[in-house]
C-alpha cells in the first residue's frame, strides 16, 4: 500500500467527517462529484468515477479522469455486474479477472460500488493489489452516504415539486369559479390533469341513473365522452364512489375483481369526486404512481366537486327563474281573458237574456247557450293550460293508436274522418291524459279550420320518433307557423286561440318539440319529436 495512503482509522474518522460535505449537496450532480473528491482526498484513491444508468449505457457524472457526459457502452464486465447485482466487487487484478473488461489496458485493480439503485461508484489503479478490504468496506460506506445525499436532494426536489403543483391547483381552483357550464368545468379539470398532474390518462365516470357514463376523457384515452364504460353495473369505480374513498392501485391485473376498461391499463387512481361520481387515471406500467400523485388527484377532484356544486345550484336557479316568468306570462294571459274574451260572451248572453225576458222570444234563449258554452269552452281550456305549468313527472308506455281513437271519439270533428297509419300497436311513453288532450286539440283544430269533407291522419314518425297529425285541409301559410302557437292566434270566428298553444305548452312539458309543415295533399302537418 502506498505510503500516501492514511492509517486505516485516520481514513475512517476522516470520511465520517467528510459525510457532511457530501450531505450537504443541493443537487445531485453535486452529491456525485463530492464522492469523487472525497474518495481521491480522504481515501487515497486513484482513478475515480461516479456513473448513472442511461437505457442500455453508461454515463459518466463525475470523474478525476474522464469527461462528464461520456457514454459507456458495456454488456458485460464489472460495472455491468455490479448495477445488475446491487453488489459490491473488488478486483485486485484486473488481467487475470474474466470478468473485467477494462477500458485501458494500463488498469490492473480496482473496486466497483453501487449507489442505490441508480448509480455505480468505481476506483481504478494501475498498481495490481492495490485495494483491500478495507477499501472496499470504506468505498461502501462513502457509497451509503451519497445514496442518503441524492435521496435527501430527490426528497427535496419532490417536495418543491409537490409544492408547486398544489400552488398550480389552487389556481386552478380560482379559475374554476369562472366556469358557467358543466362542459368548461370538464374542459379546465382535462388541461389541468395533463399540464399540472401530468396525467396524460384520464377519465371523469359521472354516475347518471345507477350507473356511470363518460364525462370527461382525456385525448390518449381509448374510451370517449358519453360511453358506458361499465355495462354490468358493478366496478371498483362504483365501491369508490359509495364510499367517497380514493385509492391507489398498483397493479390492475393483480386486482380482485378489477374491471379495467381495456387491457392496456396497469396501474390507476382512482378519487370520487363528490356526488358526481369519480376521476380516474391510469398507465400502462405497474407502479407508475404513488401517494404524492394521489393527494393531488384528491386535490383536484375537491375543487371539481364544489365548481360542480355550484353549477348545479346556478342551472336550478336559472330554470326556477325560466319557470316563474313562464308562470307570470300565463297570469298575465289568464287576466287578460278574464277581463276581455270571457266578458265579450257574458255579455251577449246578458242581453240576450233580458231580451228574452222582454219579448219572450226563445231565440234570445238560444244565443244565451251559445254563449254559456263558449265561456264552458274556454273555462275548460283555461284550466287545461293552467295544468301545463306543471313538468310530467309520470310517464307510462301509451298505445297511440288506442288513445288517438279515444280521443277522436270526444272531439268535435263533425263531418271529418281519422285514419290511423299504424301497423299494429305504437307505443309511446307519455302522461296519457295531457297526450289526449294534445290529440283532442290537434284534432279539434283541424275540424275547425277546414270545411269537410275533411280527412285526418295520424301516424309514425320512422325516423327521428314521435308521431304526425296531418289534415288534406287548406294548410297554414309559412308565415303564420310561428303565430298558430301563440296564445290567443285564431283565424277561426268562433275560435277561442287557446288550442294550439295548449299543444305546445303539453308537448314542451314532455321534453319533445312539435313542428309545422305541408302535408302530402297540402294540409297541415303537425310533427311531434319525441327523440
Amino acid at each position: 500500500m502506498s505510503g500516501e495512503r492514511h492509517s486505516e482509522r485516520g481514513r475512517l474518522h476522516e470520511l465520517h467527517h467528510a459525510a457532511t460535505y457530501v450531505r450537504s449537496a443541493t443537487d445531485e450532480q453535486t452529491v456525485y462529484r463530492r464522492v469523487v473528491e472525497t474518495a481521491e482526498r480522504v481515501l487515497g484513491f486513484d482513478y475515480c468515477t461516479a456513473l448513472v444508468r442511461d437505457d442500455s449505457d453508461f454515463v459518466v457524472v463525475a470523474s478525476s479522469h474522464r469527461n462528464a457526459g461520456e457514454r459507456i457502452s458495456r454488456e458485460r464486465g464489472v460495472l455491468t455486474e455490479t448495477f445488475r447485482e446491487g453488489e459490491a466487487r473488488l478486483v485486485q487484478d484486473i488481467a487475470a479477472s474474466e470478468l473485467a473488461t477494462p477500458s485501458n489496458p494500463a488498469y490492473r485493480s480496482g473496486i466497483s460500488v453501487p449507489i442505490g439503485d441508480g448509480a455505480v461508484f468505481q476506483a481504478i489503479s494501475e498498481s495490481p493489489g492495490h485495494y483491500n478490504e478495507h477499501d472496499l468496506e470504506l468505498a461502501e460506506l462513502l457509497a451509503l452516504h451519497a445514496e442518503a445525499a441524492r435521496s435527501q436532494v430527490q426528497s427535496a426536489a419532490l417536495i418543491r415539486e409537490q409544492k408547486r403543483k398544489i400552488e398550480q391547483l389552487h389556481a386552478v381552483a380560482t379559475e374554476l369559479e369562472s366556469c358557467h357550464s358543466r362542459e368548461e368545468l370538464y374542459a379546465l379539470m382535462q388541461r389541468a390533469s395533463k399540464e399540472i398532474l401530468g396525467f396524460d390518462w384520464c377519465t371523469l365516470y359521472r354516475m347518471e341513473d345507477d350507473q356511470f357514463v363518460v364525462a370527461m376523457t382525456s385525448d390518449s384515452s381509448p374510451i370517449e365522452a358519453g360511453e358506458y364504460p361499465f355495462p354490468g353495473g358493478e366496478s371498483k369505480a362504483r365501491e369508490i364512489y359509495e364510499s367517497g374513498g380514493a385509492q391507489v392501485v398498483e397493479d390492475v391485473h393483480e386486482m380482485e375483481d378489477g374491471e379495467p376498461t381495456t387491457e392496456r391499463i396497469r396501474s390507476a387512481i382512482q378519487v370520487a369526486v363528490g356526488g358526481i361520481g369519480v376521476y380516474s387515471a391510469a398507465r400502462e406500467r405497474p407502479g407508475a404512481f404513488d401517494e404524492s400523485d394521489l393527494e393531488l388527484a384528491e386535490l383536484l377532484a375537491s375543487s371539481i366537486a364544489e365548481a360542480h356544486e355550484r353549477i348545479q345550484a346556478q342551472e336550478q336557479l336559472r330554470a326556477r327563474k325560466r319557470e316563474l316568468r313562464r308562470q307570470n306570462e300565463r297570469l298575465d294571459r289568464f287576466a287578460s281573458v278574464l277581463s276581455h274574451d270571457l266578458r265579450n260572451p257574458l255579455n251577449v248572453a246578458g242581453l240576450r237574456l233580458e231580451l228574452a225576458r222582454e219579448e219572450g222570444d226563445d231565440e234570445h234563449l238560444a244565443a244565451v247557450g251559445e254563449a254559456l258554452d263558449r265561456m264552458e269552452t274556454m273555462v275548460e281550456q283555461l284550466l287545461a293550460m293552467a295544468q301545463a305549468q306543471n313538468v310530467v313527472e309520470r310517464t307510462e308506455p301509451v298505445d297511440l293508436r288506442k288513445l288517438s281513437g279515444a280521443a277522436w271519439e270526444t272531439s268535435r270533428t263533425d263531418g271529418a274522418t281519422l285514419e290511423r297509419a299504424f301497423d299494429g300497436h305504437h307505443q309511446i311513453e307519455a302522461e296519457p291524459d295531457i297526450l289526449r288532450s294534445v290529440l283532442e286539440n290537434l284534432f279539434r283544430n283541424a275540424a275547425e279550420h277546414n270545411d269537410p269533407p275533411l280527412t285526418v291522419e295520424i301516424g309514425p314518425l320512422e325516423d327521428t320518433g314521435g308521431f304526425y297529425v296531418e289534415d288534406n285541409g287548406e294548410g297554414i301559410p309559412a308565415e303564420s307557423r310561428t303565430a298558430v302557437f301563440e296564445f290567443g292566434h285564431s283565424t277561426a270566428a268562433d275560435g277561442t286561440g287557446f288550442g294550439l298553444a295548449i299543444v305546445r305548452e303539453f308537448v314542451e312539458a314532455h321534453g319533445w318539440e312539435i313542428t309545422l309543415t305541408d302535408g302530402p295533399a297540402g294540409g297541415a302537418r303537425f310533427e311531434i319529436h319525441t327523440g
